[in-house]
């Protein structure tokens, strides 16, 4: 839900851009992150300007 929003604010997308927009899931134990195909390809269009530096 709060990707949803996020993408709809920051991002600029629509409801239905963002609920069909690809998602992230973080687990803190153990911890892994798991992601949708597509979400960096997403992600770095959008918020390319944001990030200051890519670990």
């Amino acid at each position: 839900m709060l990707q949803m929003v996020v993408n709809s604010i920051n991002c600029g997308m629509n409801v239905a851009e963002a609920t069909n927009a690809p998602r992230f899931h973080y687990q803190w134990l153990p911890d892994e992150l798991r992601v949708e195909k597509g979400l960096v390809r997403i992600r770095s269009s959008c918020w390319m300007q944001k990030v200051r530096k890519w670990r």
